[in-house]
């Protein structure tokens, strides 16, 4: 597969998925409406409170380690899945795993940003931020741990025919 080939895939996975389509929403909503709960969840996690200025930064980050984890076993070859990872559709596979990881580890700058410089920012934005950038990355944990089970799947069933 060509270099240019393998850059159009990745870019057009990274527009066209679950991800960026609730990011796409969730910045039109937010548009259109004002809930006071974002107000209340920016105020608790970016206040002046150590603990929750470190709740703000550990949950993006272990949610990233997470998918780390996740991808590493998709990833991992073994014995019964070898025919699976000689495939040319390996390639796209680990592709969207790499793409899945990118979209869990977004949250990680805004947050040590929004931390440093909470008083630059309202804090309805950013509990609304917060929360959207989560919900992105918790969509993709959650889409990576149903494929790694839908694999197992599919790998146990090819083994069972061959």
């Amino acid at each position: 597969m060509s270099a240019i080939c393998s850059i159009k895939n990745i870019i057009i996975s990274l527009v066209i998925s679950v991800e960026a389509v609730v990011l796409l929403v969730g910045q039109l909503i937010r548009n259109m409406l004002r809930i006071g709960l974002f107000e209340e969840i920016g105020a608790f996690l970016f206040s002046s409170n150590e603990i929750s200025t470190s709740i703000t930064l550990v949950v993006p980050v272990a949610l990233f380690g997470f998918a780390i984890g996740i991808q590493k076993e998709l990833l991992k070859p073994k014995e019964n899945n070898k025919a699976f990872y000689q495939s040319p559709k390996f390639v796209e596979f680990k592709q969207t795993t790499f793409i899945g990881v990118l979209y869990t580890a977004i949250p990680i700058v805004p947050s040590f940003i929004a931390i440093v410089r909470k008083n630059y920012y309202d804090i309805n934005d950013l509990g609304y931020y917060y929360f959207l950038l989560l919900l992105v990355s918790l969509i993709s944990i959650t889409s990576m741990y149903f494929a790694k089970h839908r694999l197992n799947e599919i790998l146990d069933v090819y083994m069972e025919n061959d």
